[in-house]
């Protein structure tokens, strides 16, 4: 009895100590300097399109939302935000459409192969086009 309770106590102990592993890997924020901080912001900022301007980033832009998001990125940054949660947070409020270059998905699969699928095409229709010029000469 004492054995099996002395079982049950260390298992008790060792699932507080993993979860209290989990709880504090997943409350760590990223720390960055000051340089780190501009340098990614910036980055973020020239990767994104601007909501109002066209075909401008958002580091390019001097649209009043592209300077509002450009101050919202960097207080994600100030709260130690990665930059994929920051992408991915203004992504899921303004959609694929503020990315220079959007994700592969059902939606984007076009953007993604279409011109490969053109190339393709085109080919093999001049392919054919010379094979039957062949045999009519």
């Amino acid at each position: 009895m004492i054995a099996q309770m002395k079982k049950m106590t260390i298992a008790l102990l060792a699932a507080i100590v993993v979860s209290g592993l989990f709880i504090a890997s997943s409350e760590a924020a990223v720390v960055y300097t000051p340089e780190q901080k501009k340098d990614l912001g910036f980055e973020i900022a020239r990767e994104l399109r601007c909501p109002m301007s066209v075909n401008q980033s958002l580091f390019d832009s001097n649209a009043q939302i592209a300077n509002e998001l450009k101050g919202h990125i960097f207080r994600l940054l100030d709260e130690g935000k990665t930059k994929g949660e920051i992408v991915d947070y203004l992504v899921q409020r303004y959609g694929e459409k503020i990315r220079y270059s959007p994700g592969l998905s059902g939606g984007t699969a076009l953007l993604w192969f279409g011109p490969a699928l053109l190339l393709l095409g085109g080919i093999g229709g001049c392919v054919l086009f010379v094979r039957r010029s062949r045999r009519a000469a």
